[in-house]
């Protein structure tokens, strides 16, 4: 990280000290040395979110929702697919599957507002444009529009977080299942 002198606590605004991982080795270990997944903290911050797994959580979602930060989150996310997918399943834990539950959330939270602004957007064009042409076509050239890519991309983005949200509330239902039957 650039400056690490002079960079204030992410968190508090202190004097940095320590550089945390938004996202740890064992859960992202491809992520580990990019600049993204890294910030400067204080020392007190720091310790923080090693004991304290709100504040962890609470830091590393302020922090990705930035928009400069999102593809760091789709990363760690592809990063989660592979795990449970199969591959990396050491690494899943109770814990680890509750994190991501709570970020895919996040996640999706985020993707519905955006959405919900472009499909105010939307009606607009539809109205101005539908004058001297049929549905389709008007849909058409919404779809050649930012604002229509955008839509296209988001979508997309929310029908992957459900399916994720999906996996991993089964695969958290199964180790609470295991944790019992133990």
């Amino acid at each position: 990280m650039e400056n690490q002198e002079h960079n204030p606590c992410a968190w508090c605004g202190q004097q940095s000290s320590d550089t945390h991982h938004l996202f740890k080795r064992s859960t992202s270990p491809e992520l580990i040395d990019d600049p993204k997944n890294q910030v400067r903290l204080c020392r007190n911050c720091h310790i923080r979110t090693e004991s304290d797994t709100e504040f962890a959580k609470n830091l590393r979602e302020a922090l990705l929702w930035k928009p400069a930060n999102l593809d760091i989150f789709l990363r760690a996310q592809a990063s989660l697919e592979a795990i449970l997918n199969g591959q990396n399943t050491d690494y899943l834990t109770p814990q680890l599957a509750d994190n991501y539950l709570q970020l895919s959330g996040a996640a999706y939270n985020f993707y519905s507002e955006q959405l919900a602004g472009l499909e105010r957007l939307e009606a607009p064009f539809y109205l101005e444009t539908k004058k001297d042409k049929t549905e389709k076509e008007v849909k058409m050239l919404w779809n050649t529009t930012e604002s229509g890519q955008k839509m296209i991309t988001y979508k997309a983005k929310l029908k992957a977080l459900e399916k994720t949200m999906s996996n991993l509330r089964s695969r958290l239902s199964r180790f609470r299942t295991e944790l019992y039957i133990k």
